[in-house]
């Protein structure tokens, strides 16, 4: 099946939603780098529904959050400079091609930045729970789903009704 390979032009709210998820990366990685040092040799890694510690490990194993989350915003990163290759709800013609292409840039660029904010919060919370301060709450992983929903609904309304 042919699909017209196009250029997508960022337009402003792209560019911010980039430069969001990139500074969510660069918060997360300083985080660690500030702090590593300090943390307790053992730290929590996991934890059950309740938000209960139920896992522990060594310090060193906080980098694995940062490390999955720089991987994840770069293969998306890429994965973005060919809408082309993406699946559609809808036949991609000459017509529809240009809006349905940056309707799903759009909402993988969102996902990206999203993801790229979460792992920050979570690396945060690790740390304040290494040091025995209180860390965030379940909430925001409720939040985050609800986003999530939220976005790809709202990619999906957009993509079908510029059909």
């Amino acid at each position: 099946m042919y699909r017209p390979k196009l250029d997508i032009k960022l337009e402003f709210i792209d560019l911010l939603i980039e430069i969001i998820g990139a500074i969510a990366l660069i918060i997360m990685i300083a985080l660690l780098i500030m702090n590593y040092g300090d943390l307790p040799e053992t730290i929590p890694i996991h934890f059950n529904a309740s938000g209960e510690v139920n896992g522990w490990s060594h310090k060193s194993a906080i980098w694995t959050l940062p490390t999955i989350g720089a991987i994840v915003y770069v293969v998306l990163f890429a994965l973005n400079k060919s809408p082309h290759t993406f699946n559609y709800l809808v036949k991609i013609t000459e017509e529809n091609a240009y809006r349905q292409y940056q309707l799903a840039s759009r909402m993988i660029r969102i996902l990206n930045a999203s993801i790229a904010a979460l792992f920050a919060y979570i690396s945060y919370n690790l740390i304040e729970l290494a040091f025995g301060n209180k860390g965030g709450s379940l909430n925001l992983l409720w939040i985050s789903l609800g986003f999530t929903v939220c976005i790809l609904g709202a990619y999906l309304y957009f993509a079908i009704k510029e059909q």
